[in-house]
């Protein structure tokens, strides 16, 4: 009983290694994005914030292959290691769900890509569409893009909601990151890296109990 009850133990661990994380180093470059707002020209800072990484509490860096703006309400410093940060994967960022977290997930499924030329330009202004443009939502972001002299970004962009349409991804996917869990004050992110999914956990958390059990009948034999 003992042995299945550290295994158990063990299991717990690992889910709440998969959910958190400790370190948000944020890259160098992101994408500046103009739009129209409630009819007012604005100009925003957005990913992709390239050469990011992601450190687990004693684990090592992971560069994060994309990493997108998912909150308008806060700011985020480029060049910083944000060292209070926490990721999870069920689409929360700063303690709050992400609006429409899982048509983010489609979009980034199907054109997530780092760098900041014209494909991560019209990227993050489809995910603050999807996300902001809402009638449920204090922001109402009209017409983004249309103000810009990039046709190729505007073009794109409007492709991308136009195949997007009601369509949802799995949140679980990609890591939604709060930057300073302890403020909640910085602006939240969305990134996508080679780390472990919350699926290769509960694969290996069965794994263990499936051999506790087996090895628990043995000793009884």
């Amino acid at each position: 009983m003992k042995k299945v009850l550290i295994l158990a133990t063990c299991v717990l661990l690992l889910f709440a290694g998969a959910a958190q994380a400790d370190t948000l180093t944020v890259g160098n470059h992101a994408t500046w994005i103009n739009f129209t707002e409630n009819n007012n020209p604005v100009r925003l800072g957005g990913g992709s914030f390239d050469h990011a990484t992601w450190t687990e509490t004693g684990g090592t860096s992971t560069p994060l292959n994309f990493i997108y703006c998912v909150d308008l309400g806060h700011n985020i410093n480029l060049n910083h290691a944000y060292s209070n940060a926490s990721g999870a994967n069920n689409g929360v960022v700063n303690g709050n769900l992400v609006n429409n977290a899982g048509q983010v997930a489609w979009l980034l499924d199907n054109y997530g890509v780092g760098g900041n030329d014209f494909r991560a330009y019209a990227l993050q202004a489809a995910i603050w569409h999807v996300i902001y443009d809402a009638p449920d939502h204090t922001y109402a972001i009209r017409d983004i893009l249309n103000d810009s002299s990039d046709d190729a970004a505007v073009a794109l962009y409007n492709s991308m909601l136009t195949a997007l349409g009601s369509k949802t991804s799995d949140v679980s996917r990609y890591l939604w990151i709060t930057p300073d869990s302890t403020t909640n004050k910085v602006q939240g992110q969305v990134a996508f890296a080679p780390v472990p999914e919350p699926g290769t956990m509960i694969l290996l958390g069965t794994g263990l109990i499936g051999l506790a059990g087996y090895g628990r009948k043995r000793f009884h034999k």
